[in-house]
């Protein structure tokens, strides 16, 4: 007979939890979740610590790192970086009208 605990919490610690959800069971036995790591990177644990009379303690945990991605797999257009792309780009099309007005416009030497 498979256990059906409905308290089975997992916590995903580094030192304080950034996340704290209930298990699901499927019924036969397997508790799973599933969620979305936060943005900052280090040494994390999966820990589970179940304690109810009558049961044995259950203490699971697991170590994790959280990583950035290689410099390969990141994306390489990222759309909401595009008013920083628009402002390289204008920058750069100003920067050349500039030097053309520059060089081709007649500048008056000053009389010594």
């Amino acid at each position: 007979m498979a256990f059906k605990g409905e308290d089975v919490k997992l916590s995903f610690v580094m030192i304080d939890p950034y996340v704290r959800a209930a298990l699901k069971h499927d019924g036969h036995g397997k508790f799973s979740i599933v969620f979305t790591a936060p943005d900052v990177y280090g040494v994390y644990k999966f820990q589970v610590n179940y304690y109810k009379k009558g049961y044995s303690n259950l203490e699971i945990s697991q170590q994790v790192s959280v990583h950035p991605f290689r410099h390969n797999e990141f994306e390489r257009f990222i759309d909401v970086a595009s008013p920083y792309y628009l402002s390289a780009f204008t920058t750069f099309f100003a920067f050349f009208i500039f030097g053309l007005i520059f060089l081709y416009t007649d500048n008056p030497t000053p009389s010594s």
